[in-house]
């Protein structure tokens, strides 16, 4: 089966978060694909428990039996199958795990932040994932179901320069191909400095004035879309180049796509502990799905990831 989603992992914890996650897994899974939800339950949470002397084995049977039955409800109401688990770890090791042992393709969660502070922070669970996860992290929104789905919705993929940013638009192409989904690649020219830890070839360019960085994104730009139109015959490929924040630029493509790809740089040890400012902002300030691909390791083709 050839479609980045046809093994999928999806944390569940009973919140509207995961259950945006869940109905967003099951209706994109293809036939015959595998839906495997998880819980956890956090070693510190156990401890807390341990502390104040509770039983905490009826409370994980409990959350067993909510797995199989109501948190997975809106998966089973759209006639998938899921294999449930619960473990006895932290979430995102528990979710890691799993798509080493099942070869999982994508990991599926709900865009959980910081309390009250979701459009500023990301939560824990999410931030561990996007900095180590070897597939593809997608968080969506809890709103999502609000807005009606349309088959002309694109796949949007902002791109930039690097194994990072075509390691995204590849993984993005063979999504929307997948899903009979038009592909539109945006690359934002800033006109001010940037933060170098993520793009310093752009920081590079926005001294430059927007003219002379705007033609070697475009050039760069059409030479990727020229390559995704190899790979994929049949697929629409638009480009875009805007101009101001890449951020911006996302979140006003992302209002009207059915998935917003970007890459995360990790060709180092440093940017390995740390998320690009603008996977932070952008995954924290959506109110649709986003997809982090990992960067290629060394050695690796950007291709390899999907």
């Amino acid at each position: 089966m050839d479609h980045p989603l046809d093994r999928i992992v999806v944390g569940a914890d009973g919140s509207e978060f995961s259950e945006a996650a869940i109905r967003w897994a099951a209706e994109r899974i293809p036939d015959g694909g595998s839906l495997h939800v998880i819980h956890a339950f956090s070693p510190v949470k156990e401890l807390a428990l341990a502390a104040l002397q509770t039983d905490w084995v009826p409370l994980r049977n409990a959350a067993e039996d909510a797995l199989n039955h109501s948190w997975t409800l809106p998966a089973r109401k759209l006639g998938r199958e899921t294999h449930n688990r619960v473990l006895d770890d932290d979430p995102a090791d528990a979710l890691m795990y799993v798509t080493h042992e099942q070869r999982c393709r994508a990991i599926v969660v709900g865009a959980h932040g910081a309390g009250d502070r979701r459009h500023h922070l990301l939560g824990s669970v999410t931030r561990k994932l996007i900095n180590r996860s070897p597939v593809p992290v997608i968080v969506v929104n809890r709103d999502l179901a609000k807005f009606e789905q349309r088959q002309s919705q694109p796949v949007v993929a902002g791109v930039g320069y690097g194994k990072a940013s075509e390691a995204a638009a590849f993984w993005a192409g063979d999504f929307a191909a997948a899903v009979g989904r038009p592909l539109s690649l945006i690359h934002a020219v800033s006109h001010r400095p940037i933060y170098p830890m993520d793009s310093p070839l752009d920081m590079v360019g926005s001294y430059l004035g927007g003219n002379l960085p705007a033609k070697f994104a475009q050039s760069e730009i059409d030479s990727l879309a020229n390559r995704i139109r190899a790979r994929k015959p049949d697929l629409i490929v638009s480009t875009k180049i805007a101009f101001g924040s890449s951020i911006s630029a996302l979140l006003e493509a992302g209002s009207g796509a059915e998935l917003v790809v970007v890459g995360d740089r990790r060709e180092n040890a440093v940017n390995r502990k740390t998320i690009s400012p603008r996977v932070q902002q952008l995954v924290s300030r959506s109110q649709f799905a986003v997809a982090v691909v990992p960067s290629p390791q060394p050695g690796e083709s950007s291709e390899a990831i999907t």
